[in-house]
């Protein structure tokens, strides 16, 4: 079973509340609203009687719901969505600019994909000027590319048009197929591992260093157009007139759904709203400690002494810095006196068998016991 939802602080689980839902049933049918809650519940089992499993279409759906129901909720409002920083909420549209899905010369498989604009920062002098990425399906018939009307231009064309030389690019370069390949590359060259690790030390946070111009595809890709899309939620939050936000990759803490997520389905139709509301100020405590500086435990101990706050302030933060770092000195002290006490008690025992051995075994002959028929035996 997979749930997904919204959830807001004022109402809990996003959905018309009784007096929205009767508000509803009065207006036109053609205004009437169709869903009346944002959560979605399916059971994908990959029979023909269960769900399909979670995709990007049936997300867009769930969120044109929530849209249309957060618009009646909250009225006049400007919206703000948060979703986490996952792959799939970043899928950008079908007819987005996808360099890794062009051909280097006009025509192919490749998809139809939407017009752009040159970035302003174009260094010949052709930004704003509107590219289109397909050749007009009237073309002339003695156009050099005639038969290819209607059909991509493909990326060493594309790059023509902005101005750049092309002549001796290639589609793409070693050190960039290495750089995008998801498969495990088993049998390699010294050269080509060096490339690899090359690749992967451009993942470290570091500024690459790299050539825009080592091949076309890597050129492309560093358009500005190109790099700076939007995900297909965003559009569609920002064509509503809301705004969109992501969280911070990793940190599920700040996200407050994550939590009560974490109920059952039985359990997230009846939880209260003082308790979403709980949730809402748990991940607000989370962002105030991150925005002071504090991570990892200090973060979490933080959270959990001043649980009954909204936020964290400075002097809060402080104060629960010291109170951490006695604690974990009154840890440490407690691990040194579990070890002492063991040792101790370790050593004591030691000296106890060796004290028994010695006295028993030890003494002299004639305190020895001896059995009844004597020293010598029967």
């Amino acid at each position: 079973m997979m749930v997904s939802g919204f959830i807001c602080e004022r109402y809990g689980n996003q959905a018309r509340t009784e007096s929205l839902i009767e508000a509803n049933a009065r207006l036109p049918l053609e205004e009437q609203l169709a869903v009346t809650d944002s959560r979605v519940i399916i059971c994908p089992n990959g029979k023909e009687t269960g769900d399909n499993y979670w995709n990007m279409d049936q997300m867009i759906e769930q969120l044109k719901n929530a849209i249309k129901i957060a618009r009646r909720l909250f009225s006049n409002a400007i919206i703000h969505w948060v979703f986490d920083n996952s792959s799939c909420h970043g899928s950008l549209p079908h007819d987005a600019i996808t360099d890794t899905k062009m051909n280097v010369g006009p025509g192919g498989k490749a998809p139809c994909m939407k017009d752009t604009v040159i970035p302003d920062d174009n260094p010949f002098g052709k930004g704003g000027q509107t590219q289109c990425l397909q050749f007009p399906s009237d073309l002339p018939p003695n156009h050099e590319h005639y038969n290819f009307r209607g059909l991509p231009k493909g990326m060493k064309i594309l790059a023509a048009e902005c101005g750049y030389d092309v002549s001796k690019l290639i589609g793409q370069c070693a050190t960039c197929k290495l750089e995008h390949s998801w498969k495990p590359h088993l049998d390699l060259t010294p050269h080509e591992i060096y490339l690899a690790d090359e690749a992967d030390g451009n993942d470290s946070g570091e500024e690459d260093e790299r050539p825009f111009s080592c091949c076309l595809r890597r050129l492309l890709e560093n358009q500005g157009d190109i790099k700076n899309q939007t995900s297909l939620l965003q559009e569609i939050v920002e064509e509503a007139g809301y705004k969109c936000h992501f969280l911070p990759k990793f940190h599920p803490e700040l996200n407050p759904i994550e939590t009560a997520h974490r109920l059952l389905d039985e359990a997230l139709a009846a939880c209260p709203l003082i308790t979403i509301r709980r949730f809402f100020r748990r991940s607000g405590r989370y962002l105030s400690v991150y925005q002071q500086g504090a991570t990892g435990y200090l973060a979490e101990f933080a959270v959990r002494k001043y649980a009954s706050h909204r936020s964290v302030t400075r002097h809060d933060l402080d104060e629960a810095e010291k109170a951490w770092k006695l604690k974990q000195l009154k840890d440490a002290k407690k691990k040194l006196f579990y070890r002492c006490f063991c040792s101790y008690m370790i050593i004591s025992g030691v000296n106890r068998m060796f004290a028994t051995y010695f006295t028993l075994y030890r003494r002299p002959e004639k305190l020895r016991p001896t059995s009844k028929f004597g020293r010598g035996g029967a």
